[in-house]
């Protein structure tokens, strides 16, 4: 079936390219992203549009004022009958020293039962979810496996602060973020 080949080229993607992703991973964890910083959060959002750019996504910045932006990618599929969206975040929490024995964003690796786990602010939530999201097209890639539906991604800077400007970020981009099913 597609879906067993596309699970099958994932793993094996994973398994090849092991060192590369633990070291892009590590990469994304190292840009500071507490949700009270907007210089950070601006290099968040600038590091992840260049990466949809480098995947061949038409990527945006969608901005309202006093709000980080929100990070938007599509790429279209011709002929494609469905809109998939992919919705993450890019903020973190605020950092308390005494909580952390090493510097939060400077990850780490330690091995719990025999897995080596990265540690780092956001390792977690959110970015695993993103640097998955952007693996996951590498993988499908790599093993040729063409898209079969339209994809796009909204990633926002403001989950840890609750969100305040997204409503009003999506309203005013109804045009683009519109899709048949919202994967959160």
């Amino acid at each position: 079936s597609i879906l067993a080949t596309a699970l099958a080229a994932v793993h094996q993607y994973r398994v090849d390219h092991q060192a590369e992703l633990v070291a892009g991973f590590k990469e994304l964890l190292s840009i500071p992203n507490v949700a009270a910083d907007p210089a950070g959060l601006r290099r968040n959002a600038n590091t992840l549009m260049e990466a949809l750019e480098k995947r061949h996504f038409e990527a945006l910045l969608l901005e309202v004022p006093g709000a980080p932006p929100v990070v938007y990618g599509e790429r279209t599929v011709p002929g494609a009958r469905h809109t998939f969206v992919f919705y993450a975040h890019y903020d973190g929490q605020p950092v308390t020293a005494s909580e952390w024995q090493t510097p939060p964003f400077s990850p780490v690796m330690k091995s719990v039962n025999g897995e080596e786990r990265i540690y780092a602010r956001s390792a977690g939530d959110d970015k695993a979810a993103i640097f998955a999201q952007l693996t996951a097209l590498d993988a499908l890639e790599a093993a040729h496996i063409p898209l079969r539906s339209n994809i796009r991604f909204v990633w926002e800077g403001e989950e840890e602060a609750g969100s305040p400007h997204l409503e009003q970020i999506l309203d005013a981009h109804r045009d683009l973020i519109h899709g048949d099913l919202w994967l959160v």
